[in-house]
This record gives structure tokens, C-alpha cells and sequence, in this order.
């Protein structure tokens, strides 16, 4: 009886030892939440879309997304951190979630980016452009500065709330422009867009996901690109560097996977593998350039790395330029 229980001991050990490889190996078995902290219809909403289909075909299990949006991207992240560990949940964050709220914030948000969360891998950016009223606006980016120097304060500008990176973008781009323009912040951009095509605003940084219509109706313009190269989406259209001389100037967010802390490690370096074998084709390239996006791919180590540093940049301009909470 005692040597044949202690065979069964060793059986039951011997499956727990293998039970482990094989409990991480099954992941996915049941659906995936993908929680996006925006509304449905704009560019995080349009990214996790594609990525969630490519990634119910690739991993065998549906993806589906969650659409969380309110108080600065932090309900949808504080939901995701709170989230069981399990693979189960996961969240597609931008650079306003991971970074600048967080910054204008002071370290009050619900959430700390990489305390409670492990970063999967990038997956695309979204570039920002400047955009006006095709009516009564600037001709040029040299000239809408002529003109917000000439009246500080009197011109305004519009985003999807603040902390946002229309926001903070338009801060960057005052501060290293040397100009000061009204803030109006909205719930989303829909309206900010609105207000700009009726001239109630006179400029807004965004993405072309966002303006729709409006561009192609040529009810609004681009004036320059807010990023360090033209953009793959738009390559007539001259960057901030080429319109006014600022080197190097970037706004243009990205947007990235993340898993609550404490994930197994094989459950997001499958992940990662699967997002780049997808990211890096040119299949992604034409899907992610019809919504206005470019797909980007990363480790998880670079990932963390550019938060880090996107987080000390936010942080200074927030610092310098007494960026509050409206």
C-alpha cells in the first residue's frame, strides 16, 4: 500500500511539473478583452479594431474590444489594472495614458503606468497634423505663429479634453514656437472639429482619423505635420521643421498593448511575437495607412523605455509651463 502511494504521489507531482507548460501553452482558451480608454469611432478605437481581428485569426480565440473612454483615458486604465492577471484583460494605451496624464496629474491618477501595468508592445502611431478652417484660416504654419505672436491669448485652439495629446501637443508646439494661443478643451474631438470648421477655433492637432469628412469636403486644411518626418499618410504635407525651423519637433502619439502586472511572462511574449509577425508586413503598412496610422513594433524593454522617456519630457513642459487640470 505504501509503495503504492508513493507511486501515485510521484505521478501527481510529475503532472504538476508538466501542468504549467501546458496551462501557458493553452492561453487563449476563452475571448480576450481588449479595453480601449477612448469612445468608439476615433484612431485607438479604428487600431484596436484591426488588431483585434488579426489577432483572433493568428491566436485562435476572439478578441474583443471594450470600449472604456472618460476622465482622461484613467476610468478604461484603472479597470484594466484592476483586471485579473490572467491574460484575459488587456489594454491599449496611448502616450496621454502612460505618460502625459499621469505627469498632469502630479501622480494622482488611479493607476501608476509601470507599477501596475507590463508593457506587451507597440503598435502603431498616429500622426498629428495641424489643421484649419479652409475659410479665414493661416495660408501656412509660418503665418498662423505671425499671427498667434502678433495677439497672445486671442487665438484659440481645441482638443479632446486636457492632458490629451492634442493638448500637450499644442503645448509643445507654443512653447518651442515662442507663441500662446486659448485652450478650449472638449469631451471629445468630434465638436472641437465642429467649432473649427465653423471658425469658432482657429487650429487643431490631430490625426486624420479624426477630421473624416471635413478634410476631404475641403472644409478644413493641413498646415504642417507634427512629426519629425513627413508623414507615409500625407508626404506632400511639410513638417513643423520644414514649415518653421523648429528640428526634430514631434506630437504625434502612439499607441501600445499592455497587460495588468503579474501576467505570466508566456502569455505576453506570445503576444509580442504575434503583434510584430503582423506589425512588420506590408499587409499592416496598407491597413494601418487607411486609417491614418503607422504601425510600429517593439519590445516589450522598448516599449518601457520610451514611456519612461515621453514621461520626463511631458513632465517638464507641465512644469515650465503651469499646466493645470481645467
Amino acid at each position: 500500500m505504501r509503495r503504492r502511494l508513493a507511486k501515485c504521489l510521484g505521478a501527481l507531482a510529475l503532472l504538476a511539473l508538466c501542468g504549467g507548460p501546458a496551462a501557458a501553452q493553452a492561453w487563449p482558451s476563452r475571448p480576450v478583452r481588449l479595453i480601449v480608454p477612448f469612445p468608439p469611432g476615433g484612431a485607438s478605437d479604428a487600431v484596436s479594431r484591426l488588431l483585434t481581428a488579426q489577432l483572433s485569426t493568428a491566436l485562435g480565440a476572439t478578441f474583443v474590444v471594450d470600449n472604456r473612454p472618460g476622465a482622461s483615458t484613467m476610468i478604461g486604465a484603472e479597470a484594466a489594472a484592476r483586471a485579473a492577471a490572467d491574460g484575459y484583460t488587456l489594454l491599449m494605451a496611448s502616450t496621454s495614458t502612460m505618460a502625459a496624464v499621469p505627469a498632469l496629474y502630479g501622480g494622482r491618477t488611479p493607476y501608476a503606468p509601470l507599477r501596475d501595468f507590463v508593457p506587451v508592445g507597440l503598435v502603431s502611431r498616429a500622426p498629428f497634423f495641424v489643421f484649419v478652417p479652409s475659410e479665414a484660416g493661416a495660408s501656412d504654419l509660418a503665418e498662423l505663429v505671425r499671427q498667434a505672436r502678433a495677439q497672445p491669448g486671442r487665438l484659440s485652439y481645441g482638443s479632446n479634453g486636457s492632458g490629451g495629446s492634442a493638448h500637450l501637443g499644442m503645448e509643445l508646439l507654443q512653447r518651442a514656437a515662442g507663441f500662446e494661443m486659448l485652450h478650449v478643451p472638449y469631451r471629445s474631438m468630434v465638436p472641437a472639429l465642429t467649432d473649427l470648421v465653423a471658425r469658432r477655433l482657429s487650429v487643431v492637432l490631430g490625426d486624420l482619423t479624426s477630421v473624416g469628412g471635413a478634410l476631404q469636403s475641403g472644409q478644413l486644411r493641413i498646415l504642417a505635420a507634427a512629426s519629425p518626418e513627413r508623414s507615409p499618410v500625407a508626404p506632400d504635407v511639410p513638417t513643423v521643421a520644414e514649415a518653421i525651423g523648429l528640428t526634430g519637433f514631434d506630437a504625434s502619439p502612439w499607441f501600445g498593448v499592455f497587460a495588468p502586472t503579474g501576467v505570466p511572462d508566456e502569455v505576453t511574449l506570445r503576444l509580442n511575437a504575434e503583434m510584430r509577425r503582423y506589425l512588420e508586413t506590408g499587409a499592416a503598412r496598407t491597413a494601418f495607412g487607411n486609417i491614418g496610422q503607422v504601425p510600429l513594433s517593439s519590445s516589450a524593454v522598448e516599449l518601457r523605455r520610451l514611456i519612461e522617456a515621453d514621461a520626463a519630457r511631458f513632465s517638464a513642459l507641465i512644469r515650465e509651463q503651469k499646466i493645470t487640470v481645467d
